[in-house]
């Protein structure tokens, strides 16, 4: 997992997401959550993993942008979180 601030003031986060379960995963959401150096959460936002579908022990990737009018303070760290159907 990567997160990159663009020259445009936003942030890219890439990465990917193993199924190490036995069934399939649909619909697989990431959503990224930005913090500031107190811990205070300042933005998130969310995108799907391609491909949607993850049979169990398939990879998918995920990139996420959050803009910058949509944080409201400055980021110093960030945590992922997913579900599924």
């Amino acid at each position: 997992t990567s997160a990159k601030k663009n020259i445009l003031g936003d942030y890219e986060l890439k990465g990917e997401l193993t199924n190490v379960g036995n069934s399939s995963l649909q619909f697989v959401q990431i959503t990224a959550h930005l913090y500031d150096s107190t811990g205070q959460l300042i933005a998130s936002d969310n995108g799907f993993t391609t491909p949607t579908t993850l049979d169990a022990g398939h990879t998918g990737t995920f990139d996420i942008f959050v803009t910058k009018d949509t944080i409201s303070g400055t980021p110093s760290s960030f945590r992922l979180s997913y579900d599924w159907s």
